[in-house]
Protein backbone atom coordinates (compact mmCIF):
# COMPACT_ATOMS: atom_id res chain seq x y z
CA UNK A 1 0.00 0.00 0.00
CA UNK A 2 1.45 3.43 -1.15
CA UNK A 3 2.28 5.42 2.12
CA UNK A 4 0.20 8.77 2.45
CA UNK A 5 2.22 11.88 3.00
CA UNK A 6 1.61 14.64 4.73
CA UNK A 7 2.02 16.71 1.61
CA UNK A 8 -0.30 14.59 -0.11
CA UNK A 9 -2.91 15.43 3.20
CA UNK A 10 -2.32 18.87 2.59
CA UNK A 11 -2.76 18.74 -1.29
CA UNK A 12 -5.92 16.52 -0.62
CA UNK A 13 -7.05 18.96 2.34
CA UNK A 14 -6.65 21.99 -0.46
CA UNK A 15 -8.82 20.35 -3.25
CA UNK A 16 -11.52 20.01 -0.92
CA UNK A 17 -11.84 23.62 0.51
CA UNK A 18 -11.77 24.91 -3.37
CA UNK A 19 -14.14 22.37 -4.56
CA UNK A 20 -16.56 23.40 -1.43
CA UNK A 21 -15.64 27.26 -2.14
CA UNK A 22 -17.08 26.56 -6.30
CA UNK A 23 -19.73 24.85 -4.67
CA UNK A 24 -20.85 28.11 -2.16
CA UNK A 25 -20.05 30.40 -4.63
CA UNK A 26 -22.69 28.81 -6.70
CA UNK A 27 -25.49 28.58 -4.72
CA UNK A 28 -24.94 32.23 -3.86
CA UNK A 29 -25.48 33.14 -7.18
CA UNK A 30 -28.20 30.85 -8.62
CA UNK A 31 -29.71 29.31 -5.93
CA UNK A 32 -32.20 32.23 -3.90
CA UNK A 33 -35.95 32.14 -2.61
CA UNK A 34 -39.31 33.94 -2.63
CA UNK A 35 -40.97 34.10 0.50
CA UNK A 36 -44.92 33.67 -0.38
CA UNK A 37 -46.43 32.42 2.89
CA UNK A 38 -47.98 35.90 3.25
CA UNK A 39 -49.97 35.58 0.42
CA UNK A 40 -53.41 36.57 0.59
CA UNK A 41 -56.63 36.13 -1.59
CA UNK A 42 -60.26 38.44 -1.29
CA UNK A 43 -62.61 35.30 -2.11
CA UNK A 44 -62.86 31.67 -0.85
CA UNK A 45 -65.95 31.24 -3.23
CA UNK A 46 -67.72 31.26 -6.15
CA UNK A 47 -71.07 30.31 -7.61
CA UNK A 48 -72.36 30.29 -11.20
CA UNK A 49 -74.50 28.84 -13.64
CA UNK A 50 -74.15 26.12 -16.29
CA UNK A 51 -76.27 25.92 -19.15
CA UNK A 52 -76.74 23.64 -22.18
CA UNK A 53 -75.69 24.00 -25.79
CA UNK A 54 -76.66 22.06 -28.93
CA UNK A 55 -74.16 19.83 -30.74
CA UNK A 56 -75.55 20.09 -34.37
CA UNK A 57 -72.48 17.58 -35.56
CA UNK A 58 -73.73 15.02 -33.10
CA UNK A 59 -76.86 15.75 -32.86
CA UNK A 60 -77.36 16.20 -28.89
CA UNK A 61 -77.45 18.64 -25.84
CA UNK A 62 -74.15 18.74 -23.49
CA UNK A 63 -72.59 21.15 -21.33
CA UNK A 64 -70.12 22.79 -23.01
CA UNK A 65 -67.04 23.25 -20.40
CA UNK A 66 -65.46 26.12 -22.65
CA UNK A 67 -68.32 28.20 -22.31
CA UNK A 68 -66.49 29.90 -19.32
CA UNK A 69 -67.58 31.73 -15.91
CA UNK A 70 -65.23 34.60 -15.37
CA UNK A 71 -64.46 36.01 -12.04
CA UNK A 72 -61.47 38.38 -10.45
CA UNK A 73 -59.39 37.26 -7.67
CA UNK A 74 -57.35 40.02 -5.91
CA UNK A 75 -53.79 38.48 -4.42
CA UNK A 76 -52.31 40.39 -1.83
CA UNK A 77 -49.23 40.06 0.59
CA UNK A 78 -46.64 39.83 -2.48
CA UNK A 79 -44.33 42.50 -0.52
CA UNK A 80 -43.01 43.48 -3.80
CA UNK A 81 -42.90 40.61 -5.70
CA UNK A 82 -44.81 40.23 -9.49
CA UNK A 83 -47.13 37.34 -10.51
CA UNK A 84 -46.59 35.70 -13.82
CA UNK A 85 -46.97 32.38 -15.49
CA UNK A 86 -43.62 31.31 -13.29
CA UNK A 87 -44.82 31.76 -9.82
CA UNK A 88 -48.59 31.33 -9.90
CA UNK A 89 -50.53 27.57 -11.39
CA UNK A 90 -54.03 26.78 -11.10
CA UNK A 91 -55.81 23.39 -11.18
CA UNK A 92 -59.26 22.26 -10.40
CA UNK A 93 -60.59 18.80 -8.63
CA UNK A 94 -62.64 17.82 -11.29
CA UNK A 95 -62.94 17.59 -15.16
CA UNK A 96 -63.20 21.04 -15.87
CA UNK A 97 -61.59 23.62 -17.45
CA UNK A 98 -59.74 26.47 -15.32
CA UNK A 99 -57.40 28.72 -16.84
CA UNK A 100 -56.06 32.30 -15.48
CA UNK A 101 -54.56 35.93 -17.08
CA UNK A 102 -52.53 38.57 -15.25
CA UNK A 103 -54.62 41.68 -15.30
CA UNK A 104 -51.74 43.79 -13.50
CA UNK A 105 -49.40 43.77 -10.83
CA UNK A 106 -48.90 46.55 -8.21
CA UNK A 107 -45.85 46.39 -7.15
CA UNK A 108 -46.62 49.88 -4.72
CA UNK A 109 -49.46 47.87 -2.40
CA UNK A 110 -48.34 44.67 -3.16
CA UNK A 111 -51.51 43.25 -4.70
CA UNK A 112 -51.94 41.64 -8.11
CA UNK A 113 -55.37 41.16 -10.40
CA UNK A 114 -55.93 37.63 -11.63
CA UNK A 115 -58.73 37.01 -13.65
CA UNK A 116 -60.21 33.10 -13.60
CA UNK A 117 -61.93 31.71 -15.96
CA UNK A 118 -63.49 27.97 -15.22
CA UNK A 119 -65.95 25.93 -17.37
CA UNK A 120 -70.10 25.73 -16.63
CA UNK A 121 -69.85 22.37 -15.73
CA UNK A 122 -72.31 21.20 -13.32
CA UNK A 123 -70.13 20.58 -10.18
CA UNK A 124 -70.30 20.36 -6.61
CA UNK A 125 -67.93 21.80 -3.72
CA UNK A 126 -65.32 21.75 -6.49
CA UNK A 127 -62.04 23.06 -5.04
CA UNK A 128 -59.56 25.44 -7.27
CA UNK A 129 -56.16 25.85 -6.15
CA UNK A 130 -54.05 28.81 -6.81
CA UNK A 131 -50.26 27.62 -5.71
CA UNK A 132 -47.36 31.03 -5.88
CA UNK A 133 -44.14 30.35 -6.22
CA UNK A 134 -41.80 27.70 -8.13
CA UNK A 135 -40.06 24.62 -6.11
CA UNK A 136 -37.27 24.65 -9.13
CA UNK A 137 -36.37 27.95 -7.25
CA UNK A 138 -36.29 26.53 -3.84
CA UNK A 139 -39.51 28.99 -3.06
CA UNK A 140 -41.65 29.08 -0.09
CA UNK A 141 -44.19 27.89 -1.81
CA UNK A 142 -48.13 29.07 -0.69
CA UNK A 143 -51.18 27.13 -1.85
CA UNK A 144 -54.74 29.23 -1.58
CA UNK A 145 -57.88 27.72 -2.62
CA UNK A 146 -61.60 29.04 -3.99
CA UNK A 147 -64.61 26.29 -3.52
CA UNK A 148 -66.77 26.08 -6.87
CA UNK A 149 -70.25 25.14 -7.14
CA UNK A 150 -71.62 25.30 -10.83
CA UNK A 151 -75.36 25.09 -10.45
CA UNK A 152 -76.90 23.27 -13.82
CA UNK A 153 -80.20 25.23 -15.54
CA UNK A 154 -82.09 23.96 -17.78
CA UNK A 155 -85.04 26.09 -19.75
CA UNK A 156 -88.15 23.79 -20.46
CA UNK A 157 -88.99 22.60 -24.27
CA UNK A 158 -85.41 21.71 -25.54
CA UNK A 159 -84.72 24.70 -27.28
CA UNK A 160 -87.32 24.56 -29.37
CA UNK A 161 -90.76 24.06 -29.79
CA UNK A 162 -94.43 25.18 -31.73
CA UNK A 163 -96.87 26.58 -30.92
CA UNK A 164 -100.68 26.62 -32.43
CA UNK A 165 -101.71 30.54 -33.20
CA UNK A 166 -104.03 32.04 -30.38
CA UNK A 167 -102.34 29.21 -27.67
CA UNK A 168 -100.27 29.79 -24.88
CA UNK A 169 -97.70 27.83 -23.50
CA UNK A 170 -95.50 27.98 -20.22
CA UNK A 171 -91.93 27.83 -20.15
CA UNK A 172 -89.95 26.75 -17.14
CA UNK A 173 -86.27 27.41 -15.92
CA UNK A 174 -85.17 24.29 -13.75
CA UNK A 175 -82.37 24.01 -11.31
CA UNK A 176 -83.38 27.26 -10.41
CA UNK A 177 -85.94 29.23 -8.39
CA UNK A 178 -85.35 33.36 -8.53
CA UNK A 179 -86.35 36.05 -10.60
CA UNK A 180 -86.03 35.41 -14.29
CA UNK A 181 -86.08 38.26 -17.05
CA UNK A 182 -88.16 36.85 -19.71
CA UNK A 183 -87.72 39.03 -23.44
CA UNK A 184 -88.89 37.85 -27.29
CA UNK A 185 -87.35 38.80 -29.58
CA UNK A 186 -90.69 39.50 -31.97
CA UNK A 187 -93.24 40.27 -29.28
CA UNK A 188 -95.65 41.09 -32.12
CA UNK A 189 -95.23 36.96 -33.08
CA UNK A 190 -94.65 35.55 -29.78
CA UNK A 191 -95.60 37.78 -26.22
CA UNK A 192 -94.01 36.73 -23.05
CA UNK A 193 -95.32 37.80 -19.93
CA UNK A 194 -92.84 38.19 -16.63
CA UNK A 195 -93.64 34.63 -15.50
CA UNK A 196 -92.78 33.24 -18.60
CA UNK A 197 -95.94 32.48 -20.24
CA UNK A 198 -95.48 32.52 -24.02
CA UNK A 199 -98.77 32.91 -26.83
CA UNK A 200 -98.19 32.63 -30.17
CA UNK A 201 -100.14 36.11 -32.42
CA UNK A 202 -99.26 35.22 -35.59
CA UNK A 203 -97.17 32.89 -38.02
CA UNK A 204 -93.63 33.59 -37.37
CA UNK A 205 -90.65 32.22 -35.00
CA UNK A 206 -89.62 34.00 -31.66
CA UNK A 207 -86.39 33.70 -29.64
CA UNK A 208 -87.51 33.47 -26.24
CA UNK A 209 -84.69 34.58 -23.89
CA UNK A 210 -84.36 33.93 -19.82
CA UNK A 211 -81.90 35.90 -18.42
CA UNK A 212 -81.19 35.19 -14.50
CA UNK A 213 -79.46 38.01 -12.35
CA UNK A 214 -75.88 36.94 -13.05
CA UNK A 215 -76.64 37.42 -17.00
CA UNK A 216 -76.72 33.74 -17.53
CA UNK A 217 -78.88 33.83 -20.23
CA UNK A 218 -81.56 30.52 -21.50
CA UNK A 219 -83.06 30.46 -24.69
CA UNK A 220 -85.82 28.85 -26.70
CA UNK A 221 -87.25 28.99 -29.87
CA UNK A 222 -91.04 29.33 -30.20
CA UNK A 223 -92.29 28.45 -33.45
CA UNK A 224 -95.62 29.92 -33.74
CA UNK A 225 -98.07 27.97 -36.34
CA UNK A 226 -101.44 27.26 -37.63
CA UNK A 227 -103.12 24.26 -37.26
CA UNK A 228 -102.70 23.31 -40.72
CA UNK A 229 -98.76 23.75 -40.47
CA UNK A 230 -98.23 21.91 -37.62
CA UNK A 231 -99.86 19.37 -39.65
CA UNK A 232 -97.74 19.86 -42.46
CA UNK A 233 -94.59 19.45 -40.00
CA UNK A 234 -95.69 16.52 -37.98
CA UNK A 235 -96.33 14.74 -41.32
CA UNK A 236 -92.55 15.67 -42.60
CA UNK A 237 -91.11 14.55 -39.54
CA UNK A 238 -92.86 11.14 -39.18
CA UNK A 239 -92.16 10.11 -42.48
CA UNK A 240 -88.70 11.05 -42.70
CA UNK A 241 -88.11 8.94 -39.38
CA UNK A 242 -90.59 6.12 -40.55
CA UNK A 243 -91.05 5.42 -44.12
CA UNK A 244 -88.80 4.37 -46.71
CA UNK A 245 -86.92 5.44 -49.60
CA UNK A 246 -88.50 4.31 -53.34
CA UNK A 247 -88.02 6.43 -56.42
CA UNK A 248 -90.76 3.20 -58.27
CA UNK A 249 -93.21 3.36 -55.09
CA UNK A 250 -92.65 7.13 -53.86
CA UNK A 251 -96.53 7.55 -54.30
CA UNK A 252 -97.51 4.54 -52.08
CA UNK A 253 -98.05 3.99 -48.46
CA UNK A 254 -95.04 4.05 -46.55
CA UNK A 255 -92.36 5.43 -49.30
CA UNK A 256 -91.03 8.35 -50.51
CA UNK A 257 -88.82 10.13 -52.42
CA UNK A 258 -87.64 13.88 -52.12
CA UNK A 259 -90.60 15.43 -54.07
CA UNK A 260 -93.47 13.10 -53.50
CA UNK A 261 -92.53 13.47 -49.68
CA UNK A 262 -93.26 17.40 -49.65
CA UNK A 263 -96.41 16.58 -51.53
CA UNK A 264 -97.47 14.16 -49.18
CA UNK A 265 -97.20 16.51 -46.28
CA UNK A 266 -99.00 19.56 -47.93
CA UNK A 267 -101.80 17.13 -48.35
CA UNK A 268 -101.70 16.19 -44.84
CA UNK A 269 -102.11 19.71 -44.28
CA UNK A 270 -105.04 20.29 -46.10
CA UNK A 271 -102.63 22.20 -48.88
CA UNK A 272 -102.72 21.52 -52.91
CA UNK A 273 -98.78 21.36 -53.34
CA UNK A 274 -98.87 22.37 -57.59
CA UNK A 275 -101.92 19.34 -58.05
CA UNK A 276 -103.90 17.29 -55.72
CA UNK A 277 -103.67 13.81 -57.23
CA UNK A 278 -100.32 12.92 -58.09
CA UNK A 279 -96.63 14.57 -56.92
CA UNK A 280 -95.04 16.40 -59.10
CA UNK A 281 -91.17 16.56 -59.77
CA UNK A 282 -89.04 18.89 -57.71
CA UNK A 283 -88.35 20.57 -60.23
CA UNK A 284 -91.87 21.31 -61.49
CA UNK A 285 -92.41 22.37 -57.83
CA UNK A 286 -90.10 24.52 -58.13
CA UNK A 287 -90.96 26.05 -61.31
CA UNK A 288 -95.22 26.44 -59.97
CA UNK A 289 -93.53 28.38 -56.99
CA UNK A 290 -91.55 30.73 -58.70
CA UNK A 291 -94.96 31.17 -61.20
CA UNK A 292 -96.99 31.62 -58.14
CA UNK A 293 -94.83 33.99 -56.49
CA UNK A 294 -93.84 32.13 -53.98
CA UNK A 295 -89.88 33.12 -53.48
CA UNK A 296 -89.01 35.31 -50.55
CA UNK A 297 -87.25 38.48 -51.33
CA UNK A 298 -83.34 37.96 -49.50
CA UNK A 299 -80.62 36.07 -49.30
CA UNK A 300 -81.42 32.11 -47.80
CA UNK A 301 -78.76 32.74 -45.27
CA UNK A 302 -79.62 35.99 -44.37
CA UNK A 303 -83.51 35.03 -44.50
CA UNK A 304 -82.82 31.83 -42.43
CA UNK A 305 -80.68 33.97 -39.32
CA UNK A 306 -83.59 36.33 -39.37
CA UNK A 307 -85.71 33.87 -39.34
CA UNK A 308 -88.12 34.95 -41.81
CA UNK A 309 -88.71 31.54 -43.25
CA UNK A 310 -91.98 29.79 -41.71
CA UNK A 311 -91.88 26.16 -41.17
CA UNK A 312 -93.11 24.34 -44.58
CA UNK A 313 -90.92 26.29 -46.94
CA UNK A 314 -88.92 24.38 -49.00
CA UNK A 315 -85.54 24.52 -50.33
CA UNK A 316 -84.08 23.06 -53.87
CA UNK A 317 -80.83 21.87 -55.24
CA UNK A 318 -80.38 23.31 -58.68
CA UNK A 319 -77.34 23.38 -60.70
CA UNK A 320 -77.71 19.82 -62.33
CA UNK A 321 -77.14 19.21 -66.29
CA UNK A 322 -80.15 17.28 -66.07
CA UNK A 323 -82.72 19.37 -68.59
CA UNK A 324 -84.73 20.46 -66.07
CA UNK A 325 -86.11 23.73 -64.64
CA UNK A 326 -82.71 25.63 -63.21
CA UNK A 327 -81.25 21.97 -63.21
CA UNK A 328 -83.16 21.08 -60.19
CA UNK A 329 -82.52 17.81 -58.76
CA UNK A 330 -83.85 17.98 -55.03
CA UNK A 331 -86.38 19.38 -52.56
CA UNK A 332 -85.99 19.58 -48.99
CA UNK A 333 -88.88 20.70 -46.32
CA UNK A 334 -87.46 23.42 -43.30
CA UNK A 335 -89.41 22.07 -40.42
CA UNK A 336 -88.72 25.15 -37.98
CA UNK A 337 -85.76 26.66 -35.68
CA UNK A 338 -84.01 25.70 -32.57
CA UNK A 339 -81.97 27.74 -30.07
CA UNK A 340 -78.60 26.03 -30.16
CA UNK A 341 -77.41 28.39 -27.61
CA UNK A 342 -74.95 31.31 -26.96
CA UNK A 343 -72.02 32.03 -28.31
CA UNK A 344 -70.26 35.45 -27.14
CA UNK A 345 -73.41 36.76 -26.26
CA UNK A 346 -74.95 36.16 -29.40
CA UNK A 347 -77.76 33.05 -30.29
CA UNK A 348 -77.09 30.49 -32.05
CA UNK A 349 -80.39 29.45 -33.79
CA UNK A 350 -80.26 26.04 -35.95
CA UNK A 351 -82.35 25.14 -38.66
CA UNK A 352 -84.59 21.53 -38.45
CA UNK A 353 -85.56 19.47 -41.92
CA UNK A 354 -87.79 16.90 -42.32
CA UNK A 355 -85.69 14.12 -43.45
CA UNK A 356 -82.05 15.89 -42.77
CA UNK A 357 -79.86 16.32 -39.78
CA UNK A 358 -80.10 20.12 -38.20
CA UNK A 359 -78.87 22.78 -40.31
CA UNK A 360 -78.77 20.59 -43.28
CA UNK A 361 -80.11 23.27 -45.50
CA UNK A 362 -78.38 26.17 -44.54
CA UNK A 363 -76.20 27.85 -46.98
CA UNK A 364 -77.17 24.81 -49.38
CA UNK A 365 -79.15 27.01 -51.99
CA UNK A 366 -80.74 30.23 -52.85
CA UNK A 367 -83.92 28.62 -53.72
CA UNK A 368 -85.87 28.89 -51.41
CA UNK A 369 -90.02 28.61 -51.53
CA UNK A 370 -93.33 29.58 -49.20
CA UNK A 371 -95.75 28.22 -51.09
CA UNK A 372 -98.35 29.14 -48.06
Amino acid sequence: MKKVTCRSLKILLACAIVIFSMKAASLSVFAYEDDYSAVTINTSAKSFFATKSYDSWEEKWYYNQYDTATFDVVVGGLNGKTLDSTNLDIDINRDAYAGYTIMGNNTTNGTCVVRIYVGRVPMSNAKITLTFGDDWYDDIIAKRYITVNCYGVNLSGGGNGYVIKGKTKQLKVSGYGGNVTWKSSKPKVVSVTSKGKIKALKEGSALITATLPDGTKLGYVANAVSNSRYKIIKKANYIGSHWKYSQSRRMSNGYYDCSSLVWKDYKAGGRKLVNGGYAPTAADIAKWCVKHKKIPKGKATTNFDKMVYKPGALIFGTGAKNGRYKGIYHVEMFTGYQFGGFYNGKAIINTLWGNRGVNYGYGYSNLVAQPF
